[in-house]
């Protein structure tokens, strides 16, 4: 801090000063003029120590702002490694030397440029049992004073105290809402190597891995074939997204002093909408019910083969929802939608090309959904392009550029939206979004 900010206070407190002084000053008679002389030490010694009480109350001010936000950054490093490394005994040294390492860091970064007498005394402690996380914070200085010191107070003691925890046994109810496209182009290979494999592959001969076990294109289920070969397919990855998002969720809830504040749904649509599993706390049904999840069958070619209904599968998922709240009690809870889809909307039009009409008109429903109170998360599987197949150019080419701003649209903010580009990515998104709901639902700050 230069000299000349230093003295500035002094120097507005003085200026405010004249107009009194001076009229003062005016006064007739050795008498005012020595009540003058007599009164001008208090009345700035009192002028001085308002800014130095000022000054303390703004040093004050940024360094509990400064323990806050250290705790509370501390206790969310500590929840997020722990949520994803589980909270085995070795896991949880390790959260807490994270926790303290991170919340130092926070506090050195937000007290540079603070004016005090000298470097702070800084306390920073983290405890957790199983799951539940108490970080706390203590900071202890001094800022020095000008006038003040003349009367023996060189100093005024600037501390801070902050305590954030985490505790999933005070975690809101909440439930997450799986709503996964299972349309044909989720049946494409789900990495380059899977896609070559398929187009390589005697029976298939073919990016895509239909699911036709009616046998209305084939004598033979593509989708199959790739299974019994060990292709894996965009599906096979949104598969075992889900059931390690729910395992996941496992642990997160036995680890909780009261479990069972969780539930898990899935519903998947295309030409049909199927709720594979209404909401349930039971984890280990949703589990099993993630190995459940297919390729929508196509159908005959007098049906256009099948569709994919997104706008009216947001809507189903909307007025199938129960129980939407602040997460305070079981008939109040915190709603996550995570929907997965490629973002092409495709209806049935007969008489037209395809006897099909495509776009991406979908945003006023998941603006629906969130208005009812659901947080989204929408992850876009990219649609692969094949500019050498003219329904790909014809149908789908021309909406590439609106898909992901839509999608981002229905998202409830920047970190809820996911652009996967394949198989992996689909993971790496499902597993994003746990890590979301994780730090959404259980961090709050106490003093």
């Amino acid at each position: 801090m230069s000299f000349r900010n230093m003295f500035c206070p002094y120097l507005g407190a003085l200026a405010r000063l004249r107009p009194f002084l001076t009229a003062f000053i005016r006064q007739q008679g050795a008498n005012v003029a020595m009540m003058f002389a007599l009164a001008f030490p208090a009345v700035m010694l009192l002028a001085g120590g308002v800014v130095d009480l000022s000054n303390n109350d703004s040093v004050h001010s940024h360094i509990q702002g400064a323990a806050d936000s250290a705790a509370l950054a501390g206790a969310k490093a500590a929840n997020d490694y722990l949520a994803v490394n589980g909270a085995g005994a070795q896991q949880i040294l390790a959260a807490k030397t994270l926790s303290n390492d991170v919340a130092a860091r926070y506090i050195s970064a937000n007290l540079r440029g603070v004016r005090l007498q000298s470097a702070p005394s800084v306390t920073v402690a983290t405890d957790i049992v199983v799951r539940s996380i108490k970080t706390s914070v203590d900071i202890s200085g001094a800022t020095p004073t000008m006038l003040l010191g003349l009367v023996g107070l060189s100093t005024l003691p600037a501390n801070a105290h902050a305590v954030s925890g985490a505790n999933p046994g005070s975690m809101p109810y909440y439930q997450v809402i799986f709503l996964v496209d299972v349309s044909g182009s989720m049946s494409i290979g789900g990495t380059p190597q899977a896609i070559n494999a398929l187009k390589a592959n005697g029976q298939i001969q073919c990016a895509f891995a239909c699911h036709d076990p009616n046998h209305y294109y084939s004598g033979v289920d593509r989708r199959e074939l790739a299974r019994n070969a060990g292709i894996k397919l965009k599906i096979d990855f949104v598969n075992d997204a889900i059931e390690k998002f729910v395992t996941e969720l496992m642990a997160f809830d036995t680890g909780a002093v009261e479990a069972g504040h969780f539930s898990i749904g899935v519903n998947t649509y295309s030409t049909t909408f199927k709720t594979l599993l209404a909401p349930t706390s039971t984890l280990s049904a949703a589990k099993s019910m993630a190995n459940t999840i297919d390729i929508d069958p196509v159908t005959p070619s007098s049906t256009g083969w099948g569709y994919t209904y997104t706008a009216d599968a947001l809507t189903k998922t909307r007025l199938n929802l129960q129980n939407v709240g602040d997460g305070s009690s079981a008939s109040s809870k915190r709603t996550f939608v995570v929907f997965l889809t490629d973002g092409i909307q495709d209806l049935a039009a007969p008489g037209t090309l395809y006897s099909r009409t495509t776009g991406v008109e979908f945003g006023q429903e998941c603006a629906a959904l969130k208005a009812q109170g659901a947080s989204v998360f929408a992850i876009q599987a990219r649609y692969n392009p094949m500019m050498d197949q003219q329904s790909y150019v014809d149908l789908v080419s021309p909406y590439t550029a609106q898909i992901s701003p839509t999608l981002e649209g229905c998202a409830s903010g920047p970190s809820y939206y996911f652009l996967a580009s394949d198989g992996p990515g689909i993971q790496a998104a499902v597993d994003s979004s746990f890590d979301e709901i994780t730090r959404a639902i259980n961090l709050k700050l106490a003093h």
